[in-house]
């Protein structure tokens, strides 16, 4: 079984539930997956900590519903780039040693070169427009899928 969280903060926007789907019939002929969706950051961090996912797709821009204490400097990681510091946090190992080399894909409608250029310097495994980019994310992610498979 192949565990995937997906963090997004509008889980029910369309074209989110879209991918969604997309991502379980296209993942249906490769493997048994379970897709956890999270929409706080407060149960993303739960759930990092309780349990180890194969991979994590995060979306950037978040709500932040309390004060939340960034391992960055404000300057580098405002809080409209909320993914980016849970990016930074899957690598600095602060869920779990695991997730240090876990593929986290970043799945965003941002699309500015800096936002981009950021998150692959926070150690991303890729950066997909939503909406625009989503099957090439479920092409990649189904290697990954094949590639854990092999591995268990």
């Amino acid at each position: 079984m192949i565990k995937i969280l997906f963090f997004e903060d509008q889980p029910y926007a369309s074209e989110n539930q879209l991918f969604r789907t997309l991502l379980r019939d296209h993942l249906k002929k490769t493997c048994t997956l379970q897709l956890r969706e999270v929409k706080s950051v407060s149960k993303f961090e739960e759930l990092m900590r309780k349990d180890k996912y194969d991979i994590v797709i995060l979306d950037i821009m978040a709500t932040v519903a309390k004060p939340f204490n960034w391992t960055g400097t404000n300057d580098e990681v405002p809080k409209s780039l909320t993914g980016v510091e849970l990016l930074r946090r899957c690598r600095l190992a602060v869920y779990d040693q695991y997730y240090k080399d876990t593929p986290v894909y970043i799945r965003s409608a941002r699309g500015e070169p800096y936002v981009h250029s950021l998150c692959q310097r926070e150690g991303a495994t890729g950066f997909f427009k939503a909406g625009v980019d989503d099957l090439q994310l479920i092409q990649e992610i189904e290697l990954h899928c094949k590639d854990i498979i092999k591995r268990k």
